[in-house]
């Protein structure tokens, strides 16, 4: 099938070609800057992504589930509504991405940076989270149930600067099914 990405901004051609499928384009052509790309809606199922720049690229619907994504960066890109469920995510920037209610459950979320970052709405559903960077960071109504945390040090730089609510705060302790109880009871 004849395959052509294109800059969302300039129209300008990334990668054109016959190939199988866009994943094996992508996957066949690794190194060139998918910087800006137009892939909404896309089928990138159980790729397979080393030093990949999707900075300011519009990847919303894609399909990400079952992938392993390393050494990669999404830094300003539309990343909503994205599946990358069942994923092996490991030293990513998502810095200022718009991650709104994108799924990541059951997946592994190594050493990220989602710094100023919407994750609003964002399902990690028993993901493992490791060592990563929420600073500054939209975490309302992200669904942490059952997620496993791991960090160097207690809270470290992870969490620094993040700035929540009272009712934000009630979603995360919700989501992860803490009871508060009054020193009465």
């Amino acid at each position: 099938m004849k395959v052509k990405i294109r800059n969302r901004w300039t129209g300008k051609i990334i990668i054109e070609g016959e190939y199988e499928s866009l994943k094996e384009a992508i996957e066949q052509n690794k190194g060139v800057s998918l910087s800006g790309a137009d892939l909404s809606r896309v089928n990138l199922s159980g790729v397979n992504l080393i030093k990949t720049n999707f900075s300011g690229a519009d990847l919303s619907w894609t399909n990400f589930s079952k992938s392993k994504i390393s050494k990669s960066t999404f830094v300003g890109a539309i990343i909503s509504n994205v599946d990358f469920s069942e994923s092996t995510i490991s030293n990513v920037n998502f810095s200022e991405a718009i991650l709104w209610k994108s799924n990541f459950s059951k997946s592994k979320i190594l050493k990220c940076i989602f710094a100023g970052a919407n994750f609003a709405g964002v399902n990690v559903l028993k993901s493992i989270i490791s060592n990563v960077d929420f600073s500054k960071a939209n975490i309302y109504r992200v669904d942490f149930s059952e997620a496993i945390f791991k960090v160097d040090s207690p809270l470290g730089k992870s969490f620094s600067e993040i700035r929540i609510n009272k009712s934000q705060i009630m979603d995360i302790i919700n989501s992860l099914n803490i009871k508060i109880v009054k020193k009465n009871e």
